[in-house]
Formats: structure tokens, sequence, C-alpha cells
């Protein structure tokens, strides 16, 4: 017998709320960039150079405002280096120009950025959303991107389960076909032992103790005379002649 959720189910929900978080993350990202590029016009660009580090690192996506002027100290811009396009802060305004550097680099950029030169003002950071593109090919990062997208779906739908959430009293046992239902064993008795008897004692009345056996009356005078004339008899066998009677004569004394 399996009881449907237990142990399993709750890591089912976790795996669910998980993907639904992380397709929520994505959904999000997604939103911003469509947003800032569809309805606002701003340009996406992908980092792909820890020279802005720790704020930004390769992989992130930077939607920038390309109407935006730079006039202030810190604003991160956009503009074409020596390398191609670049994002680097702003750490000096003078008259011939705009000092940039980048903020894991102790110094300046070699040349100043004129204002015709500024692309646009960096406006909304997106972490990692363009991780994918930065570290594969375009056809792997494109497969893997749909297939993950596919994994949050199947996986989002468990934290909508009602049957899989914790709160929710579990379902009656279902009996798995697959596994035959253990049998119980069968109790044992326990033996019975029966106490030993234990002797009674038999209490005897004090009278009947206390009564003295009865003496013999002692035997007459003729009495003992019967008794020494049988102690001294004795039998005697004589042979008597052919076809005669054997004769007994008991020998003794008579007193």
């Amino acid at each position: 017998m399996l009881r449907s959720g237990g142990r399993l189910r709750l890591v089912r929900y976790v795996a669910g709320l998980a993907c639904l978080a992380a397709l929520a993350w994505v959904v999000t990202l997604a939103g911003w960039a469509g947003v800032g590029r569809l309805a606002l016009g701003w340009d996406v660009r992908v980092v792909t150079s820890g020279s802005m580090a720790p704020l930004l690192e390769p992989g992130d996506i930077v939607l920038v405002d390309p109407a935006a002027t730079a006039e202030e100290v810190g604003q991160v811009i956009l503009f074409e280096g020596a390398s191609g396009p670049m994002l680097h802060r702003v750490v000096e305004v003078t008259a011939d120009g705009l000092r940039t550097r980048g903020d894991a680099v102790e110094i300046p950029d070699p040349a100043l950025v004129a204002p015709a030169e500024v692309g646009g003002v960096a406006r909304v950071l997106l972490p990692a959303a363009g991780w994918l593109q930065v570290n594969l090919p375009a056809p792997a990062a494109a497969a893997i991107a749909v297939a993950g997208l596919l994994v949050l779906l199947a996986g989002a739908r468990w934290a909508f389960d009602p049957a899989l959430d914790p709160w929710v009293a579990p379902p009656p046992l279902v009996r798995d076909p697959f596994r035959p239902e253990p049998v119980a064993p069968a109790p044992v008795a326990a033996p019975v032992v029966a106490p030993a008897p234990v002797p009674v004692p038999v209490a005897v009345p004090a009278a009947a103790a206390s009564v003295p056996r009865p003496r013999r009356a002692a035997p007459s005078p003729a009495r003992r005379a019967h008794r020494q004339a049988r102690r001294t008899l004795r039998p005697v066998a004589t042979t008597a002649p052919a076809g005669g009677t054997v004769l007994f004569v008991a020998r003794g004394s008579f007193a």
C-alpha cells in the first residue's frame, strides 16, 4: 500500500514552486526587454566583458535609453570605443568631452567622449539574462532556452496541483498494483504457566493429638500356657509298614 503524497508529494510541490519562481523571473526579464524595446524604444545591450564589475557582469543585459543626454558624473553611458561599443561610467565632465572609466579599472579611458558620440544612458539592468548568448553559440543557446522554458512550464504546474499541496489533506490510500500487499504475521500466543500448587497445612485437633494410645491387656495365665505349649510341640514323622498309615507323634512336654 502506498500513500499518494508523503515525502514525494512535498518534493514535487517544492520543485513546482522553484520552477514557478524561475518562470516568473524569465517572464519578468522578457517583459522588461519587450516593453523597453517595443514601447520605449530602448536599445538592448548584452555585457561581454568585466570592465564594469561588480555592477555589470558578462551575460547581463542592459537597456539603454538613446534619447537621454549624458550631463552628470556617475552616469553609465554607451559609446563607441576602440574595440567596439562600450558601457563605462562618466568620471569627469570637461569642455572637450566626457572622461569615462570602467568600475573595475583604475585608469580612465585614454580618449574623451564627445557628447555627439554618446549612444545613450543605461536605464535598466537584467542580471544574467544574456548568459547563454555570451557563453554558447547562437543555435545551442536557442535550443537550450527553448528546452529550459518547456521544463519550467511542465514543472510549474506542480505548484497548482491540489494533490501535491501539503496544506491540503492527503487523499486516501491507493493500492500499488506492482507491489504485493504485505501480510501481517500471525500473533503468537504466550504460553500460560500454571502456578505450582501450594500445599495446604492440615491442622490436627489438639484433642486428638493428645489422646494416648490404648495399651493391650496382659494375657491370662491359661493363654500364656497355651502359647508355651504351641512353641514346644514339634511334629515327628515315622515310617509305617507298607500299606499302613503314617502316624504323627507330637514330641514335647506339657507343663
